[in-house]
């Protein structure tokens, strides 16, 4: 897996925190190795999550990740709108400067940016706008899925960060353990970052 740092300044504390979350509880295709948070310095992410460390230091700053060799720089806030944090900018610019590539998964795109896909441009890094990706995939519903014949689980909730993703997760992974064979079908641009395999961004299609 491909070294990343998440960036999660002055959220990973709340519920706009929830793609950090997400990633620093789980990811089959990034290896996690630093949050940015400066509010939360010094602490160990899965300590502060849930009490139970995972090795993955807060730091303050991209330049303290810099030591753990990340190829990669992962925006692991969720803001209202999707909108990027005016603050976030300076940081994504001295990402790509230093050569990491960046994950986005906001509604707002990196890669639709004058000024930073220029200098990734410049830089010859990789922009990875997740709903984009989603968005420009043309795939018509077919009804294919009446074919599985397999018990189906919907977890479902009437609000967003609430534990849905999370839930999931934990559910597939007990089946498997006991020996059913499962699989969780992503539906958001985090799943997709964790390496979940079947996974659509619903509302990057709509």
């Amino acid at each position: 897996m491909e070294r990343a740092v998440v960036l999660a300044e002055k959220v990973f504390s709340s519920t706009y925190g929830k793609t950090a979350h997400g990633l620093v509880r789980y990811s089959g295709r990034y290896k996690i190795v630093a949050v940015i948070d400066s509010q939360l310095k010094g602490m160990d992410a899965g300590e502060y999550l849930e009490g139970r460390p995972k090795g993955i230091p807060i730091v303050g700053s991209l330049e303290e990740t810099l030591s753990f060799s990340p190829k990669y720089l992962i925006i692991g806030a969720a803001t209202d709108g999707g909108i990027l944090p005016p603050e976030y900018r300076e940081i994504i610019k001295e990402a790509i400067e230093r050569g990491l590539g960046i994950v986005n998964g906001l509604h707002d795109f990196i890669s639709d940016d004058p000024e930073l896909s220029a200098l990734a441009r410049e830089r010859g890094v990789e922009i990875i706008d997740v709903r984009k990706m989603f968005r420009d995939r043309k795939i018509p519903f077919t009804g294919e899925i009446e074919t599985v014949k397999s018990f189906k689980i919907a977890v479902l909730g009437t609000d967003s960060a609430i534990g849905k993703r999370t839930t999931t997760i934990l559910l597939t992974k007990e089946l498997q353990r006991r020996g059913f064979t499962a699989e969780m079908i992503g539906t958001g641009q985090t799943s997709w970052m964790q390496g979940i395999k079947h996974t659509t961004v619903i509302d990057a299609t709509i």
